[in-house]
């Protein structure tokens, strides 16, 4: 039963990443950028990386994960041009979610319905 839910689990994580990774870039495509102001910002610098930049638009505070080359240009009160998510009411940079999370998370999908077919082939033969 488990291995069933952890495949549905997969294939959904599989399935959205595609999804919004069509949409980002289709709102890339036709350069839907909006003008929102920068409230902070937080750059860090370690390992892991995780800036994030806190921004107005349309009286709505939203975050946006940044990489820590753009942090570091970015001042706060500063005006500046994002990628806007009208349908799921999110902003974005450019690159947001690459192509690596969908391939990620398609051998993700992969090995498991791989263990889960494994399993009942094993199981067919006892």
């Amino acid at each position: 039963m488990i291995k069933y839910l952890l495949l549905a689990f997969s294939m959904l994580l599989f399935l959205s990443s595609l999804y919004f990774y069509q949409q980002e870039k289709e709102i890339q495509k036709n350069d839907k950028k909006v003008e929102c102001i920068v409230n902070r910002v937080n750059c860090n610098y370690g390992k892991r990386g995780g800036s994030t930049l806190w921004v107005d638009y349309k009286n709505k505070k939203y975050s946006v994960g940044v990489s820590d080359k753009i942090c570091g240009s970015i001042n706060e009160g500063q005006n500046i041009l994002l990628f806007y998510n009208k349908r799921f009411d999110y902003i974005f940079l450019e690159n947001h979610l690459s192509i690596r999370v969908v391939l990620i998370f398609l051998v993700f999908f992969i090995m498991v319905a791989g263990l889960v077919v494994y399993s009942i082939i094993k199981l067919d033969k006892i």
